[in-house]
């Protein structure tokens, strides 16, 4: 079995939330121009973000319970892959329909990682450290935010690319970050799990 590098999984972890605050705030720049592009009043402009965030509430409970059934790392990764096909697709929509789905599946992709993540790196980081490392992780959220609005105004805008090209960009390098993740981190729950197994039985 390989062994947990607990920095590299820190730094993932930190690059997930970059990808996923990042991917919330390229829509907020381009509203307009997809607004523009197919002919949408402000109630459907508002649905945009709506379905995401509905979709990434409606996942959390699941998540735990499929986290606990078929581990924390399978259940994450499924899910980060997802978010990134999601925002590829959202680029890729020819009717605003087709949007909402592909961002309710962006939501539904994002909604996995929250509880998987924290249960994941609580295992792997000493007491001690719990807050440090917890806060160096949702660092990732601020960068994630800036990155958003700066890279999706900057391709749509100065570079002229249309609104699709941000969602494009972010996509590949978030599937990426969900392949390292499946490669590279370890989830020690079921150490802990052993270890109570074993007390348990010394005791009984």
């Amino acid at each position: 079995m390989k062994k947990t590098r607990p920095a590299l999984t820190i730094f993932l972890f930190f690059l997930g939330w970059v990808f996923m605050y990042a991917d919330r705030n390229i829509l907020s720049p381009v509203m307009g121009s997809i607004g523009e592009e197919w002919s949408l009043n402000q109630t459907q402009l508002g649905l945009m973000s709506t379905v995401f965030f509905a979709a990434y509430a409606f996942m959390q409970i699941p998540t735990g319970i499929l986290a606990d059934k078929f581990g924390r790392v399978k259940v994450l990764v499924i899910g980060f892959i997802v978010f990134g096909i999601g925002t590829y697709l959202s680029g890729a929509s020819a009717t605003f329909g087709i949007f909402l789905m592909m961002r309710a599946l962006t939501g539904l992709g994002e909604g996995t990682y929250y509880g998987s993540q924290y249960g994941i790196s609580s295992t792997i980081t000493p007491k001690k450290y719990r807050g440090l490392v917890s806060a160096i992780i949702n660092s990732g959220m601020a960068f994630g935010i800036s990155l958003g609005f700066m890279s999706s105004s900057y391709f749509t805008y100065t570079l002229n690319k249309g609104w699709q090209f941000p969602f494009y960009v972010f996509a590949i390098p978030t599937i990426i970050v969900g392949i390292l993740i499946a490669v590279f981190v370890r989830d020690n729950s079921h150490k802990e799990k052993n270890r109570m197994f074993k007390q348990r039985k010394k005791w009984s």
